[in-house]
């Protein structure tokens, strides 16, 4: 055991011995010998610079000393290991070996215009290159996104001609980048008022979006295409059940540039209840609405301030809703429930509006030489007037439209019971903006 221990002790002495150098592999570097041909001020050759390589053996297309010759619209285009530049040096490969390199200068006016664009409904280019008029400049590095695989690269917009990178270029050249997009996500789908409204999570730089639908047993029907990632369709059917899918469309609708969902999402469409009527009466303003096919039940609301307040619910199509204050302006919106009183469709989030009008007061009646005057005071609101008679148990007739408040009726004849009532109008007279007093308030003619 001592002499296993004497010999282990004897190794690790001699490993202590070692220089560290001859432990460890040594990092060697290259020397670089950059040939400018070109004459910098106060020099009267050529200038040269040396510099070594980083530890790894790469150069540095850039030196501390680099000329700047662009204000007299000259640039070092590429280094050659030659001087004859036949060939020239890859920078992103490391050396073995120190080299000269010689710089051939180009001149801007001598060269074409190459702009680099990341989509095809970029409209700034990512980056710009000079390029020597009849030189090849090769591949592109490819672009990289977390939501689409790189699809090459184009010469124009539409996405139809192929970049090729062994052809001169001889002219001002944009290439865009093509992206096949994953399938689009739809977040959210509902139920609002004038559709069905399909959000899709937006995919940057997508050019466009067609947004397809189907019903149970059909295929997919193309709704819309649209740059926004978001559709509302408004020719959906109340009471219908539909999928809803969405694909990524090139800028001028010929190819698809994504897959889809084949399942989609799904809803059914109830519209929202569209108020078609307001009708004053005596004790408060009727509201009608049109039915929503699928619905059971429907909400009032009336609009306070900046929120809604519920009125009341009803199966039907109408609710009277009393209380009303006249002269007063209100705004009305409807919404659709199930039977569970749930919300199943939108609302006009503007709502209708409608003034109410109260029924002009019983008229004060009074006997002169010409007939029956009949005077009222004007309710709040209330501008033009339809005043009707009647005799006995007889029906309502009209008198007269008038906008005073105080007229005669010079057709009553003597000894004759006359009963009098007022209702407000429009200017034009076809509709009534208030309710009337049934009973009215009557008189014998006396002249």
């Amino acid at each position: 055991m001592k002499k296993i221990i004497s010999l282990l002790l004897c190794a690790a002495l001699a490993l202590s011995l070692i220089p560290i150098g001859m432990l460890s592999a040594s990092a060697e570097t290259y020397w670089v010998t950059y040939h400018y041909n070109c004459k910098l001020p106060g020099e009267t050759s050529d200038h040269i610079e040396r510099a070594q390589t980083d530890d790894d053996g790469y150069v540095d297309q850039y030196p501390d000393n680099l000329p700047d010759l662009y204000e007299d619209r000259l640039f070092i285009w590429a280094w050659y290991t030659d001087q004859a530049m036949t060939e020239m040096f890859d920078f992103s490969k490391p050396t073995n070996k120190s080299l000269n390199l010689y710089a051939r200068w180009v001149s801007l006016d001598d060269c074409c215009d190459f702009y680099i664009y990341l989509s095809a409904v970029a409209t700034e280019p990512t980056s710009g290159i000079d390029v020597p008029y009849g030189e090849v400049l090769g591949e592109i590095a490819e672009p990289g996104r977390e939501d689409a695989d790189f699809g090459g690269w184009y010469t124009d917009r539409a996405l139809t001609k192929p970049y090729d990178p062994t052809k001169p270029i001889t002219e001002d050249t944009s290439v865009f980048a093509k992206w096949n997009f994953y399938s689009p996500q739809i977040t959210s789908i509902a139920n609002v008022y004038g559709g069905v409204s399909v959000n899709v999570q937006k995919i940057n730089v997508a050019p466009k979006y067609r947004f397809f639908r189907k019903e149970a047993g059909t295929g997919w029907r193309k709704v819309a295409d649209t740059t926004s990632p978001t559709l509302l369709d408004r020719t959906a059917v109340s009471g219908t059940k539909y999928w809803y899918t969405v694909r990524v469309l090139s800028l001028d609708g010929t190819s698809y540039q994504s897959g889809y969902d084949p399942v989609g999402k799904s809803i059914t469409y109830i519209a929202a209840p569209v108020i078609s009527r307001f009708q004053n009466i005596n004790t408060g303003t009727t509201v009608t609405w049109k039915a929503s096919k699928g619905a059971a039940y429907y909400r009032l609301f009336q609009k306070n301030g900046t929120s809604w307040k519920a009125l009341g619910d009803t199966t039907g199509t109408s609710l009277t809703v009393k209380n009303r204050v006249g002269g007063t302006k209100y705004v009305y919106t409807v919404r659709a429930m199930n039977s569970k009183k749930q919300y199943i469709s939108g609302y006009n989030t503007t709502g209708w509006s409608y003034t109410f009008i109260a029924a002009p007061a019983l008229p004060t009646l009074s006997n002169t030489r010409n007939g029956v005057r009949i005077t009222y005071t004007k309710p709040a609101g209330g501008v033009y007037f339809r005043i009707f008679r009647k005799t006995g148990t007889g029906k309502w007739t009209k008198l007269a439209d008038t906008s005073y408040t105080s007229v005669v009726d010079i057709t009553a004849k003597n000894g004759v019971r006359y009963t009098y009532t007022i209702r407000c109008i429009s200017k034009d007279g076809t509709k009534y903006y208030s309710g009337y007093n049934t009973t009215g308030r009557s008189i014998v003619c006396k002249r």
